[in-house]
């Protein structure tokens, strides 16, 4: 028989955490504001077994199953299968995840300090992009309440170990489904179930426990017909930019990107006149922008002018829609160049041109 399995503080323990060891709840919640990330869903207190059920069947009541709403954590734990299946449930949602408490300031919300803990800590993994502080995630090994009643006693059954085992793998292959690494589980698995660890920022980012999915990575050179191009990747593998030449133009950047609804998408682009480039405008009339399925591709010619603002000012987006446009969402268009290998890279492309 399967027994239970827990992943929280013990009862004294829960005292001194951050006020998350209440009953669980879910709730939309925001600041007031018209933004993105200003309206969220609020998930706080122990996480019973079935914490995934109840969050799809909480998106289907508010009628938000077409948008992919922040979730905040604030959890002690709780139910380790709970935190495995709600984190299942946030990724089906396609929501990002962040460590928060959500607490009541008038008519609205505000975010304050939290934690996610134990059984919250595989939830988060549920994530496309995950943000968390330091000393806002906590791991250690899953437990059963006999042990807390009777440490020293001998309760393990061989379909006890077979059962313990089974977990093990459930743990790792989800770890890794969500895009973590599998090592968190072996670093949980070193800390009693009467500890808690405190992931800091180095951990965080080692175990891939934060995670920014449109994040671009360092440039890679590529040979492509008689010459090079130089790509860059999102961590999601979602977007790509590369960066070419050729003996008719000096300098080319593909900007490819998945998306929900490439048509939609398309139509809102062609609704913003002007973008930048490290502060050089450009303008729609001059940019190349069709689509292929959900994919969309988006082409910048480089003149002398945008060559030499690459080169020289390395503080600004690479590619966002120019500050003075009205009426446009400030997140949609806004691609951040990783500048590790950049200009080595699109040096060798521009002496090594299609």
């Amino acid at each position: 028989m399967l027994f239970s399995i827990n992943a929280g503080f013990s009862e004294e323990k829960k005292k001194t955490a951050l006020g998350s060891a209440g009953p669980f709840t879910i709730d939309s919640q925001g600041n007031g504001g018209n933004c993105l990330g200003c309206q969220w869903i609020a998930i706080q207190g122990i996480l019973p077994p079935n914490a995934g059920e109840l969050f799809k069947q909480f998106v289907r009541t508010q009628g938000l199953e077409e948008h992919s709403i922040q979730v905040i954590l604030h959890s002690n734990g709780g139910s380790l299968l709970g935190g495995v299946r709600l984190g299942r449930a946030i990724r089906s949602q396609g929501s990002d995840t962040q460590v928060g408490k959500s607490v009541k300031q008038g008519y609205f919300h505000a975010l304050e300090k939290g934690q996610c803990l134990s059984a919250c800590a595989y939830a988060f993994l549920g994530g496309v992009t995950r943000f968390a502080e330091a000393g806002e995630i906590g791991i250690h090994q899953f437990y059963t309440n006999e042990f807390f009643r009777n440490p020293d006693g001998k309760v393990f059954t061989p379909k006890d170990f077979s059962s313990q085992q089974a977990l093990n793998g459930l743990l790792l292959s989800y770890v890794t489904e969500m895009g973590a690494k599998p090592d968190l589980v072996i670093k949980a698995s070193s800390v009693g179930p009467d500890d808690m660890l405190l992931l800091n920022e180095q951990q965080l980012t080692e175990f891939s426990v934060t995670f920014i999915a449109n994040e671009y990575q360092q440039w890679n050179l590529e040979a492509y017909g008689t010459g090079l191009i130089s790509y860059s990747r999102t961590k999601d593998r979602a977007s790509q930019m590369t960066l070419m030449c050729s003996s008719f133009n000096k300098g080319t950047l593909l900007i490819t990107k998945k998306v929900d609804d490439a048509k939609e998408y398309l139509s809102f682009l062609n609704r913003i006149q002007k973008f930048s480039w490290f502060g050089q405008t450009i303008l729609l009339s001059e940019i190349s922008i069709r689509t292929s399925g959900n994919v969309i591709y988006i082409s910048v010619p480089l003149n002398e002018k945008r060559l030499e603002a690459m080169r020289t000012n390395k503080k600004q987006a690479l590619f966002i829609h120019h500050s003075d446009e009205p009426h446009v969402n400030w997140y949609i268009i806004q691609e951040e160049v990783n500048f590790e290998n950049f200009t080595k890279n699109f040096r060798l492309v521009r002496k090594n041109c299609l």
